[in-house]
Protein backbone atom coordinates (compact mmCIF):
# COMPACT_ATOMS: atom_id res chain seq x y z
CA UNK A 1 0.00 0.00 0.00
CA UNK A 2 2.65 2.20 0.89
CA UNK A 3 4.34 2.01 -2.38
CA UNK A 4 1.20 2.71 -4.18
CA UNK A 5 0.55 5.86 -2.20
CA UNK A 6 4.23 7.12 -2.49
CA UNK A 7 4.86 6.45 -6.46
CA UNK A 8 1.87 6.16 -7.76
CA UNK A 9 -0.12 8.62 -6.12
CA UNK A 10 2.20 11.29 -4.94
CA UNK A 11 4.67 11.32 -7.88
CA UNK A 12 7.49 9.41 -5.66
CA UNK A 13 8.20 11.97 -2.87
CA UNK A 14 5.58 13.17 0.15
CA UNK A 15 5.25 15.57 2.39
CA UNK A 16 4.07 14.32 6.01
CA UNK A 17 1.11 15.91 5.41
CA UNK A 18 0.28 14.15 2.15
CA UNK A 19 1.24 10.90 3.19
CA UNK A 20 -0.75 11.05 6.64
CA UNK A 21 -4.04 12.24 4.03
CA UNK A 22 -3.28 9.91 1.61
CA UNK A 23 -3.35 6.60 4.15
CA UNK A 24 -6.54 7.86 5.72
CA UNK A 25 -8.25 7.76 2.31
CA UNK A 26 -6.85 4.65 1.33
CA UNK A 27 -7.32 2.38 4.73
CA UNK A 28 -11.04 4.46 4.71
CA UNK A 29 -10.75 5.77 8.11
CA UNK A 30 -14.28 7.44 9.31
CA UNK A 31 -13.88 11.11 10.10
CA UNK A 32 -14.29 10.44 13.99
CA UNK A 33 -10.90 7.87 14.00
CA UNK A 34 -8.88 10.57 12.06
CA UNK A 35 -9.81 13.72 14.48
CA UNK A 36 -8.93 11.36 17.48
CA UNK A 37 -5.89 13.23 19.59
CA UNK A 38 -3.58 10.78 20.79
CA UNK A 39 -3.81 12.29 24.45
CA UNK A 40 -5.22 15.76 25.32
CA UNK A 41 -1.75 17.86 25.78
CA UNK A 42 -0.61 16.09 22.09
CA UNK A 43 -0.50 18.59 19.14
CA UNK A 44 -1.22 14.82 16.76
CA UNK A 45 -3.73 12.78 16.22
CA UNK A 46 -3.65 8.87 17.49
CA UNK A 47 -3.68 8.11 13.35
CA UNK A 48 -0.75 10.87 12.72
CA UNK A 49 1.59 9.56 16.21
CA UNK A 50 0.94 5.95 14.79
CA UNK A 51 2.56 6.99 11.18
CA UNK A 52 5.09 9.22 13.21
CA UNK A 53 6.12 5.72 14.81
CA UNK A 54 5.40 4.00 11.46
CA UNK A 55 7.98 6.34 9.45
CA UNK A 56 10.21 6.07 12.13
CA UNK A 57 10.54 2.02 11.53
CA UNK A 58 10.36 2.51 8.10
CA UNK A 59 13.41 4.69 8.21
CA UNK A 60 15.71 2.95 10.60
CA UNK A 61 14.80 -0.59 8.34
CA UNK A 62 16.60 1.30 5.59
CA UNK A 63 13.17 1.99 3.76
CA UNK A 64 12.09 5.22 3.32
CA UNK A 65 14.49 8.33 3.43
CA UNK A 66 13.96 11.78 4.42
CA UNK A 67 15.75 14.27 1.75
CA UNK A 68 14.39 17.15 3.19
CA UNK A 69 12.59 18.18 6.53
CA UNK A 70 9.06 16.37 6.62
CA UNK A 71 9.19 15.22 3.08
CA UNK A 72 9.89 11.17 2.96
CA UNK A 73 10.25 9.20 -0.27
CA UNK A 74 11.94 5.24 -0.76
CA UNK A 75 15.76 4.32 -0.25
CA UNK A 76 16.86 4.70 -3.50
CA UNK A 77 18.43 0.59 -2.46
CA UNK A 78 14.44 -0.72 -1.74
CA UNK A 79 13.06 -2.85 -4.22
CA UNK A 80 9.47 -1.60 -3.99
CA UNK A 81 8.36 -4.81 -5.81
CA UNK A 82 9.07 -6.65 -3.32
CA UNK A 83 7.18 -4.72 -0.58
CA UNK A 84 4.05 -6.39 0.20
CA UNK A 85 6.18 -9.41 1.10
CA UNK A 86 7.85 -7.13 3.96
CA UNK A 87 7.61 -8.65 7.19
CA UNK A 88 6.15 -5.36 9.30
CA UNK A 89 6.61 -7.32 12.40
CA UNK A 90 10.50 -8.55 11.64
CA UNK A 91 11.24 -4.52 10.87
CA UNK A 92 9.69 -3.59 14.35
CA UNK A 93 12.01 -6.42 15.90
CA UNK A 94 15.20 -5.32 13.88
CA UNK A 95 14.92 -1.80 14.52
CA UNK A 96 14.26 -2.47 18.50
CA UNK A 97 17.10 -5.03 18.81
CA UNK A 98 19.47 -2.45 16.84
CA UNK A 99 18.31 0.36 19.41
CA UNK A 100 18.77 -1.46 22.55
CA UNK A 101 21.94 -2.90 21.23
CA UNK A 102 22.96 0.44 20.85
CA UNK A 103 22.09 1.15 24.59
CA UNK A 104 24.55 -1.59 25.42
CA UNK A 105 27.50 -0.08 27.30
CA UNK A 106 31.09 -1.95 25.90
CA UNK A 107 32.76 -4.33 28.49
CA UNK A 108 35.10 -2.63 30.56
CA UNK A 109 38.11 -4.78 31.19
CA UNK A 110 38.98 -5.50 34.69
CA UNK A 111 41.69 -2.70 34.45
CA UNK A 112 39.16 -0.28 33.50
CA UNK A 113 36.23 -1.16 35.74
CA UNK A 114 38.89 -0.72 38.93
CA UNK A 115 39.70 2.77 37.55
CA UNK A 116 36.19 3.74 36.81
CA UNK A 117 34.95 2.30 40.54
CA UNK A 118 37.67 4.36 42.34
CA UNK A 119 36.81 7.77 39.96
CA UNK A 120 33.20 7.44 41.72
CA UNK A 121 34.21 6.49 45.24
CA UNK A 122 36.62 9.49 45.00
CA UNK A 123 33.98 11.56 43.70
CA UNK A 124 31.31 10.26 46.31
CA UNK A 125 33.51 11.36 49.25
CA UNK A 126 34.86 14.78 47.60
CA UNK A 127 30.74 15.53 47.72
CA UNK A 128 30.60 13.63 51.32
CA UNK A 129 33.37 16.19 52.97
CA UNK A 130 32.23 19.42 50.69
CA UNK A 131 28.54 18.75 52.65
CA UNK A 132 30.16 17.77 55.91
CA UNK A 133 32.11 21.07 55.54
CA UNK A 134 35.79 19.81 55.34
CA UNK A 135 38.67 19.05 53.27
CA UNK A 136 39.68 16.52 51.77
CA UNK A 137 43.26 16.01 50.25
CA UNK A 138 42.83 15.31 46.77
CA UNK A 139 44.46 12.00 45.63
Amino acid sequence: MLDKIIQKDLGGTATVKELNRKTEQVMGLSEEICRAMHSAASKLTEVEYRLTWTRNYLKKAGIIVSPKPHVWSFAENFDTNKIDKTDVFEIKRQVRKERFKARESPELTNLESGKAFEKFALSVLFKYAKNQNKDLVSV
